[in-house]
């Protein structure tokens, strides 16, 4: 159900409530998912949840800055290839790798 897309955004809002990170991770994926709750979920202890993030294509730029840092590489590299990371941003990212 979180990850259609067209769930309502008070259903994800009710949903990302949930602790379960299956469902926490369908909430991030979901294009509709709002930026507050996709900050928030960038910083998830589970590394699904933040590549769902990293890979949604309304993910606001900071939580797409703190995730070109996450610590497991798939994450910074879903983060890196995000349509909203400004190209210059990616560059400095780059030289930095």
């Amino acid at each position: 159900m979180a990850r259609n897309q067209s769930c309502p955004v008070p259903v994800l809002k009710t949903l990302s409530a949930d602790e379960s990170w299956h469902v926490s991770s369908g909430v991030a994926s979901n294009p509709l998912c709002p930026a507050p709750m996709l900050r928030k979920y960038s910083s998830s202890d589970y590394e699904a949840v933040r590549l769902s993030v990293a890979r949604n294509p309304r993910c606001p730029l900071t939580a797409l800055v703190r995730l070109l840092d996450d610590i497991d590489p798939d994450v910074s590299q879903a983060a890196a290839r995000n349509g909203n990371l400004p190209r210059a941003v990616l560059a400095m990212w780059q030289l930095t790798q």
